[in-house]
């Protein structure tokens, strides 16, 4: 890390105080000119952290474009021997900064945009402490654009509440990015393909038993109990589509899941970093759960095949694009009752939740 004054009097009050604490930060600075300014040029900086370690940081500002500001965010981050992904981008002139309180990001988290570093980080700091009940934000990565570089706004953050991607009905989805992959944090719930065609909408549990054509329904046909926050439960026949999800994003395949649980630990532990916490919409055993991925996973239920409504707030089912034989396609399950991620297979006629990944 570069050092700076204002590092080194950090660390020195630091040292005599005796608090243990980890400051990160960074700061560009525009080369004098004499010449007038005439023409603005755009660029960009990002912040980056490990979601399961948040002592593994990283920061980039004056990029020309966000893709390229992101990367070096990320690399700077996983350098230093993380597993990172980015939780801030920003253009323009301005600082970002972007507090947690301690080396888990999923505990409590906060960040902020400003014209200064000192405002910003006051900004990070109080979203942060409304987040953890007052317990105090002691890691933070910032970083500053140059002067004249454009109007300065937040593009995305942590939570996913930047960027907000809409289906063919205008439903809004917040987004999250997760190591190199960026995923709808909600249960998709549009009642038409992106064409703008509907899908069947089927009520009858005779009709749709072992039904071969796409169909969706809403968990005990009760769409206002549960469209929000659940979303509409969809048979893979409706999956093989491929126009379920918005324009420029798709349902997942099993390899796209199993990147995101490797990424995440593995299958046994996944669950528990993808699952929301507390029991607003799990069942109170949800217990050990972090959600510090911030993929917000809600237990939607199913729709048998047979058409029976099972498990609301005990299970959630995820389908993959991903055929698993004639009759079967591959889902994934996560459970009131552990942290895992199960990869298993059900007939197509079987009603699940989507969740839209990327192209």
């Amino acid at each position: 890390m570069k050092v700076t004054k204002h590092l080194c009097l950090t660390v020195l009050i630091i040292l005599c105080t005796g608090i243990t604490t980890s400051v990160y930060s960074q700061t560009t600075k525009s080369p004098a000119s004499k010449k007038p300014v005439t023409k603005v040029v755009k660029k960009y900086g990002a912040l980056a952290v490990d979601r399961s370690n948040g002592f593994y940081y990283g920061w980039a500002s004056n990029f020309l474009t966000l893709a390229e500001a992101e990367k070096g965010a990320v690399d700077e981050c996983n350098s230093r021997g993380g597993k990172c992904s980015v939780v801030l981008s920003y253009s323009g002139t301005g600082c970002a900064a972007y507090r947690t309180i301690d080396g888990k990001v999923g505990t409590a988290y906060g960040w902020g945009l400003a014209k200064t570093k000192e405002e910003a980080d006051a900004i990070a700091t109080a979203e942060c402490l409304k987040r953890s009940n007052g317990k105090p934000a002691i890691n933070y990565v910032w970083s500053c654009s140059a002067d004249e570089t454009g109007d300065f706004k937040e593009i995305y953050n942590a939570s996913g509440e930047i960027g907000t991607v809409q289906d063919i009905d205008g439903n809004g989805y917040n987004t999250v990015k997760i190591g190199n992959q960026e995923w709808l944090v909600e249960n998709l719930k549009t009642t038409k393909y992106n064409d703008g065609t509907p899908i069947p909408l089927i009520t009858d549990q005779d009709a749709w038993d072992k039904r071969s054509t796409p169909a969706y329904c809403w968990f005990n046909n009760d769409a206002a109990a549960n469209k929000t926050p659940y979303g509409a439960l969809y048979n893979w026949h409706a999956v093989k589509t491929g126009k379920l999800c918005p324009n420029g994003w798709h349902v997942p395949s099993d390899a796209e899941w199993t990147i995101l649980t490797t990424y995440l630990g593995g299958e046994s532990v996944a669950g528990g970093k993808l699952k929301e916490a507390g029991t607003n919409h799990w069942n109170p055993t949800n217990t050990g759960t972090t959600n510090e991925s911030g993929f917000s996973a809600l237990p939607g239920g199913e729709c048998s095949a047979s058409g029976n409504f099972n498990h609301l707030k005990d299970y959630g089912n995820w389908w993959s694009s991903s055929e698993g034989g004639k009759y079967s396609s591959w889902y994934r399950r996560m459970s009131n009752y552990g942290g895992s991620v199960d990869k298993e297979s059900y007939f197509k006629s079987g009603g699940f939740s989507v969740r839209c990944i990327k192209d």
